[in-house]
């Protein structure tokens, strides 16, 4: 299971700031956002900036449950969240949960990924691979949200 724990870590690298074979990575596909558009939305879609937080908080979720919380979870709240957060904040935990989870992955000497995750139907492969299943959609949202979205009207 080391060998395919490393195969994990390293797709997971390359989805997030790699070269993925699909095209852009996550952080290539979110280098042009900043403070003026990171609230660009497509139709009633979230906004950039609260799918990065969305992306971010099931990072969290993954990184707690390796870690061995049991009764961490998410919130309703949580899953989609329209806070205020700054866009380089934002992005700064992001990318500190790519390090976590990396370090997590590579570092622990026996990552059993055939046990259940506690409180869950599946195993912590099935949830490594299905994080990773879950930025590239989110990219993919990301990039026609670039590509075609507007401005999130303010009520």
């Amino acid at each position: 299971m080391q060998n395919e724990s490393r195969k994990i870590a390293n797709t997971l690298h390359h989805t997030f700031e790699g070269t993925p074979w699909h095209g852009k990575s996550l952080m290539e596909i979110l280098q042009n956002v900043d403070e003026d558009n990171c609230n660009l939305q497509l139709n009633e879609s979230h906004t950039i900036l609260a799918l990065v937080q969305h992306i971010t908080s099931w990072r969290k979720f993954v990184i707690e449950k390796l870690k061995g919380n049991d009764a961490f979870d998410l919130t309703v709240e949580e899953n989609f969240k329209e806070s205020k957060v700054e866009w380089n904040k934002a992005l700064e935990n992001l990318k500190k949960t790519q390090e976590e989870l990396l370090h997590l992955i590579r570092q622990s000497p026996v990552l059993k990924l055939e046990g259940k995750v506690p409180g869950r139907t599946y195993t912590f492969e099935i949830m490594l691979h299905g994080l990773i299943h879950h930025d590239i959609y989110h990219a993919g949202q990301l990039a026609m949200i670039l590509q075609y979205g507007k401005r999130k009207s303010v009520s």
